[in-house]
């Protein structure tokens, strides 16, 4: 049973690329959030 294993380094950059995405992607849905407020006064 062979898995593919993952060195700590290359998870950690895993992660970090992961929560970069994430956070680019928060702030794009927040800002297109506030678009649509400022829209609908």
């Amino acid at each position: 049973m062979t898995i593919t294993t993952f060195e700590d380094k290359d998870i950690f950059v895993i992660v970090n690329y992961l929560s970069i995405e994430l956070f680019i992607n928060f702030g794009n849905i927040v800002s297109y959030c506030e678009k649509l407020q400022i829209r609908n006064y």
